[in-house]
């Protein structure tokens, strides 16, 4: 009994010892982290700038439902899922939005002028800062989608 409790304060100070070690590691990896602003065209026309832009979803499509900086697309014709991350991205236009069938059809630009036709669900959203203050659009309300890595 006594070698159990020893055992487990051990591995319990052991891992309170460690928890400042990983909380800098995981400030380390966040400076190195890119970030992306997006110019998005809603249905309107209207553009607006997202600063810091990161994805999310509602449903599987993410580990989490934190922000992501890729989008996961289903090639279109196939059950072939490809995660592209942001820094490959120029563009993403909105080709049609099937609300029945939960998908949204995109053409999607890589900088190196590769075309991806394919889909997304229709709860992807973009969010990020604008200049009067946060800021989200889904996937399915914008034509279009122009990404930059921010300097």
């Amino acid at each position: 009994m006594n070698k159990v409790l020893v055992t487990l304060l051990t591995i319990t100070l052991g891992l309170a010892a460690a928890s400042p070690m990983v909380l800098a590691q995981d400030k380390d990896k966040d400076k190195k982290k890119k970030k992306f602003s997006a110019t998005v065209t809603e249905k309107n026309k209207k553009k607006t700038v997202i600063t810091e832009v990161v994805s999310r979803a509602g449903s599987s499509l993410f580990s989490s439902g934190a922000g992501k900086t890729e989008i996961e697309v289903r090639k279109d014709g196939g059950k072939l899922k490809i995660n592209v991350p942001f820094e490959k991205i120029a563009k993403i236009k909105v080709l049609e939005v099937n609300l029945k069938l939960n998908y949204v059809k995109i053409e999607l630009t890589t900088h190196k002028k590769a075309v991806l036709v394919g889909h997304v669900a229709t709860n992807v959203e973009f969010a990020g800062d604008t200049e009067f203050g946060a800021a989200k659009i889904g996937i399915r309300d914008a034509l279009e989608i122009v990404m930059k890595e921010m300097k």
